[in-house]
């Protein structure tokens, strides 16, 4: 894929390294880690997880050195500061030419404030992001894929995030046989044609790209809410998701009420594929 020999994670509590290791994936491949809030079992798994990734570095792929293999957090603030003392207290350092990078989303002013980051060489502190006019944070874009967050409730006095993953458009599939018949043989200019752009012939004619090629698989969409109460308040980046994973918080009294009532307009808005 567009972003392919790359893993990414959300969440990482106590036990993900044994989950990892019984698993076909590999920390090697794993570069950005997505933290929903900051109780424990979300959380505690960070520091070996990081440096498992980074010490089981693909060689082949960043050089000798490592040089240039990064692996990014991104979480609610206060993120780092866990990161950055957990790795300082345990006196572990990155490989020679690894990196570690944190991204913090903004805490809320309804929440309780974050310690004041203690800046430390072994961790990168890579900004703070804010909510844009639409109320949603733009966490990340890559070659093949846009991550976007929102604000959801879990705890009064916790900054929980909801992280919504959304393929870009692909490219449209040539049909060669079609295009060699139009005239067009296999070369450099099936590239305008995956895009959608006519081509013009040596003779002046135009083979369009709408006859000899197909249209690419839809963008798929991927909503990840961790523990929530109520995720209502992404409802509209939900909308049109393809799979909407979340746990559960069960509402003080209410047995009935808590998560499962109240992710149903999530759902909704998603229509989500049934996963058995």
């Amino acid at each position: 894929g567009r972003d392919a020999c790359h893993t990414w994670l959300f969440d990482c509590g106590e036990g993900t390294t044994r989950q990892l290791m019984a698993s076909r994936v590999s920390h090697a491949d794993i570069d950005k880690i997505f933290v929903t809030h900051l109780h424990g079992d979300h959380l505690w798994g960070l520091p070996g997880v990081v440096m498992s990734c980074l010490y089981e570095t693909d060689l082949e792929r960043y050089g000798p050195d490592g040089a240039g293999r990064e692996v990014c957090v991104y979480g609610p603030e206060g993120v780092y500061d866990y990161l950055a003392t957990t790795l300082a207290a345990s006196r572990v350092v990155p490989p020679f030419g690894a990196k570690i990078r944190v991204v913090e989303l903004a805490a809320s002013s309804k929440k309780r404030a974050p310690r004041r980051r203690a800046e430390t060489r072994l961790v990168e502190h890579g900004g703070v992001l804010r909510e844009g006019a639409g109320g949603f944070v733009s966490v990340l874009e890559t070659a093949g894929h846009v991550v976007e967050a929102g604000r959801i409730e879990h705890r009064p006095d916790v900054d929980t995030w909801g992280f919504v993953v959304t393929e870009k458009p692909g490219l449209r599939n040539v049909d060669k046989a079609a295009a060699t018949r139009a005239g067009l043989a296999p070369g450099p200019a099936y590239q305008d044609l995956q895009k959608g752009l006519d081509v013009a012939l040596d003779d002046g004619s135009i083979v369009k790209a709408a006859d000899v090629t197909r249209p690419p698989p839809s963008p798929r969409k991927v909503v990840l809410l961790g523990d929530t109460s109520d995720p209502s308040a992404i409802e509209p980046l939900a909308e049109g998701a393809d799979v909407v994973v979340h746990e559960a918080t069960m509402a003080d009294r209410d047995e009935l009420g808590g998560t499962p009532l109240l992710c149903l307009p999530v759902a909704a808005a998603a229509s989500p594929r049934p996963v058995g």
